[in-house]
């Protein structure tokens, strides 16, 4: 329940035991070496219930079940979540996004526990900052209810967008391989997605036996067979060459969790300016507006 998560969290708090927090583990690389400390999951915060057109989902749910909910009651709004990975915790604080549809919009409040335990509510309109952003992703409280509105819908044109959605990501091979998913965001101001300067700048030559790009979309990362280190060092190694190309530095969408060392925690939260080559990235702005 909420109250053990907050019980929970107080303890860990006043013992200085070291935790994160791993979710569905959609979009979460967990490096190899072993963790001296305790991983919080949320499989049993499964509550799920809704009242008119607003709808309550604890942390565990996923973002599927939500989706499904939704559409069983005529209640629109919720379609692009519909085989997006992960539960719908993780899914509010990084404000995901997709066809169309982001968290932001639809939010009404969010439940959190607090590092030393206590139990907070918010209003969906302060929570979020922009793309991919919410407050949660760097003031340490742990999401532990969301309630979303919706509105309604026709049953046929709701469905009919999830099939959509569900046929979409399934084309694109998403599920071909276990992945974490997009590797990096978006940056909306260099008007490219980063799986088109991923693939403009080559990085499907990176793929070996054990770590393949995806064929299909360049922003997703194959693992067959692959350590954790050989998955990071290979995603550091794309980013780079997006530099090089277009002098666009890419940010991680990907949570990289557990024992970390100096040298990679280093690489993974450099930061640089972009140095945008538009002489390369205009013609794919005007390819990708024409799709």
């Amino acid at each position: 329940s909420i109250q053990e998560l907050a019980q929970a969290m107080r303890r860990l708090h006043e013992s200085k035991t070291p935790y994160f927090f791993l979710g569905a583990g959609s979009n979460s690389l967990v490096m190899d070496d072993h963790w001296h400390g305790v991983v919080i999951m949320f499989d049993c915060l499964t509550e799920l219930d809704s009242k008119g057109t607003l709808i309550r989902a604890q942390a565990g749910v996923t973002n599927t079940e939500v989706a499904e909910h939704a559409a069983d009651r005529g209640l629109s709004g919720l379609e692009w979540m519909y085989y997006l990975p992960g539960q719908i915790g993780g899914t509010t604080r990084m404000n995901a996004s997709c066809y169309g549809g982001e968290m932001s919009s639809i939010v009404d409040k969010v439940t959190t526990v607090t590092p030393d335990g206590k139990i907070k509510k918010y209003s969906g309109r302060v929570v979020f900052g922009g793309y991919k952003k919410s407050i949660f992703a760097g003031n340490g409280e742990v999401i532990a209810e969301v309630c979303i509105t919706t509105k309604e819908g026709d049953r046929g044109a709701i469905r009919e967008k999830m099939v959509y959605c569900r046929n979409d990501r399934e084309a694109k091979q998403h599920f071909l391989h276990p992945s974490c998913g997009c590797v990096f965001k978006n940056d909306h101001d260099i008007g490219v997605p980063s799986g088109v300067l991923l693939e403009e700048s080559g990085v499907h030559s990176l793929s070996t036996n054990t770590v393949q790009i995806n064929p299909s979309h360049a922003n997703i990362v194959f693992n067959k067979g692959a350590t954790s280190d050989a998955l990071l060092r290979t995603t550091l190694t794309m980013r780079d060459m997006v530099y090089k190309k277009f002098g666009v530095w890419l940010e991680y969408e990907m949570q990289v969790l557990g024992a970390l060392g100096d040298d990679l925690h280093a690489l993974i939260h450099t930061h640089k300016k972009h140095v945008p080559k538009e002489n390369l990235l205009q013609p794919l702005r005007e390819r990708f507006q024409k799709q």
